[in-house]
């Protein structure tokens, strides 16, 4: 059975993959400002680089979660502000723990989150075609060049560098995400 926010669609018989079933319902079943927000697939979300090549047959129920563009939107902002504060949490942590020369989990973590917000970021732009705001990209580029620089002085062990990296560059930019570009995206819708 498919289903659109628990609600019984019809599946034309022609689509016979994922990819079909989706562009059937976008096309078929969702306005204009709406989006696909999940799909579950016999109640598991399944990740989208798997589910492409697989057959609608394969599973029993297939449902469609969707929200507004507009309440997506405030969402991820919501979502991505939430993250960044969790950011700015195990930075604080780890520069204390970089005093010592030790890298633990918290730094993991942190660089595990770098990239979700990175990843959540690409994508959020893309759907909202963000691409040519300045501010946003200025500090995307700025956090990806610390990113590479947290990477490289990993390597090579440069604590000191390190430190500086994520309890000044890291936190300064978490904070200009945080106080001036998330709330100016708020203010876009």
């Amino acid at each position: 059975m498919i289903t659109i926010n628990g609600k019984k669609v019809q599946n034309s018989k022609k689509n016979k993959n994922i990819e079909e079933l989706i562009s059937h319902v976008s096309e078929n079943y969702l306005s204009e400002s709406e989006i696909i927000t999940q799909i579950e697939f016999d109640k598991k979300n399944i990740d989208d680089t798997e589910y492409k090549n697989l057959s609608i047959s394969d599973f029993k129920d297939i449902d469609f979660s969707t929200k507004k563009k507009d309440d997506f939107y405030l969402d991820t902002l919501n979502s991505l502000e939430t993250l960044l504060n969790g950011l700015v949490v195990k930075s604080n942590l780890i520069t204390s723990e970089i005093d010592s020369k030790k890298l633990n989990k918290n730094f993991l973590d942190l660089v595990s989150g770098l990239g979700v917000f990175i990843e959540t970021l690409f994508y959020f732009k893309t759907l909202y075609s963000l691409h040519s705001n300045i501010q946003l990209n200025v500090l995307e580029k700025d956090l990806i060049s610390i990113l590479n620089d947290i990477s490289e002085n990993t390597f090579i062990n440069d604590y000191q560098f390190l430190n500086e990296l994520i309890g000044t560059h890291l936190l300064n930019n978490f904070h200009q995400w945080i106080k001036e570009v998330i709330p100016e995206l708020k203010k876009l819708k």
